[in-house]
């Protein structure tokens, strides 16, 4: 058995793609949104301001941290992590994939 042949729409195509190629445009997506790079540095947990904030939260979860400050979900976690050993914030859900706080009310 021969191969099956090629029709009009698919060598339309393959010639496309050949064309593409030879202007080192194929693979490329033109719409294709740069990954945006989120930062490391976390805001300090001494940080009144950041404090003011975090009390005026109702839930406190890392990715709404991680949103707002521009930083990775890991590092907010570990500054939740942070927070709830000093006291300013108390555990609602204790899990290790979404844990939810509460800030701590006097």
């Amino acid at each position: 058995m021969g191969t099956k042949k090629l029709g009009i729409k698919q060598l339309e195509k393959q010639q496309a793609i050949r064309e593409l190629r030879a202007k080192g445009l194929w693979g490329k997506r033109e719409t294709a949104r740069e990954k945006q790079a989120r930062g490391i540095e976390a805001p300090s947990p001494d940080d009144p301001a950041f404090l003011n904030e975090i009390a005026k939260m109702k839930v406190i979860t890392p990715y709404a941290i991680a949103s707002r400050h521009d930083i990775k979900l890991g590092v907010a976690k570990k500054l939740l992590r942070e927070l709830e050993q000093r006291g300013v914030i108390k555990p609602i859900i204790k899990c290790s994939r979404i844990p939810i706080y509460q800030p701590v009310t006097d």
